[in-house]
């Protein structure tokens, strides 16, 4: 296969996955169901706060601080509990999210 020829299948594959990670950033819906499904945590948003439980036990949601840059979406969570802080970092890319939290 000629130089030239394999440059631009690489070039096009490199775009495509370009654009499939523009169009598969996941949004809000996603990251309550990642919530729910990971940590059992449910929020119910009013105007401006929102209502939590984590297992049953009611905690105060505290910050949330999203970075989104085209092709992945970065939350991070901070929640009050009665065992103390609960920060949930977590990055959302072709369309899940993945939990990045320090232990």
């Amino acid at each position: 296969m000629p130089k030239q020829r394999k440059k631009w299948i690489l070039i096009m594959i490199f775009f495509a996955l370009i654009l499939s990670m523009i169009a598969t950033v996941p949004g809000e819906k996603s990251y309550n169901q990642w919530l729910v499904d990971q940590y059992n945590l449910k929020c119910t948003s009013a105007s401006v706060t929102r209502d939590c439980t984590i297992n049953g036990q009611a905690i105060e949601w505290k910050d949330r601080a999203e970075r989104h840059l085209f092709l992945y979406k970065k939350t991070t969570d901070e929640y009050s509990t009665n065992k103390g802080n609960l920060t949930i970092d977590s990055l959302g890319i072709f369309g899940h999210y993945f939990d990045i939290s320090s232990s």
